[in-house]
C-alpha cells in the first residue's frame, strides 16, 4: 500500500509471499550449528516451509477476495487516508518524468523517509523501554 496502489493489490501481493522456503532451513540450521537455538526449531521450519509450500497456492487463488473483502470493510478515515496517500503519489509520479529529475530524485527521497519513518515507529512502538 505504501506504494500506492490498492488494498486488494497490496493483500495479493503480501498472501502470494507467503510461503517460507529454503532460507530459513538455512538460518535455522546456522542456529543450530551455533548452539543459538534448539532442535525443535529447525524440525519446525521444515514443517512450517512443507505446510507455506503446499497452502501459498490456496492462499494466491484466494487473494483477490481476500483483498476485496478487506477493502469492502476498511474504516472510511482509512479508506480516505488512502485515496489522499494514492492521489499525492501518482501527482509525485507524473512530476518524476525521466526528463525531470529533480521530481524523481524528489519521489526516491519521499519514498525512503516514509519507509524509514514507518520502521522507526515500529522499533519505537515495538520496544519494551516505551511500554
Amino acid at each position: 500500500m505504501l506504494s500506492g496502489t490498492s488494498t486488494r493489490i497490496a493483500v495479493q501481493a503480501g498472501m502470494s509471499m507467503a510461503q517460507i522456503g529454503e532460507f530459513s532451513f538455512i538460518i535455522a540450521g546456522a542456529g543450530l550449528e551455533h548452539g543459538a537455538t534448539r532442535n525443535s526449531l529447525y524440525s519446525f521450519a521444515i514443517a512450517i516451509s512443507a505446510i507455506t509450500t503446499f497452502t501459498t497456492p490456496f492462499m494466491i487463488r484466494a487473494s483477490g477476495r481476500v483483498g476485496s473483502f478487506i477493502d469492502a470493510r476498511l474504516p472510511h478515515s482509512v479508506g480516505m487516508l488512502q485515496s489522499i496517500y494514492d492521489s499525492w503519489l501518482e501527482r509525485m509520479r507524473a512530476r518524476s518524468h525521466p526528463r525531470n529529475r529533480l521530481g524523481a530524485i524528489v519521489f526516491i527521497v519521499v519514498a525512503i523517509a516514509g519507509v524509514v519513518a514507518i520502521a522507526i515507529v515500529y522499533e519505537v512502538t515495538n520496544d519494551p523501554a516505551w511500554r
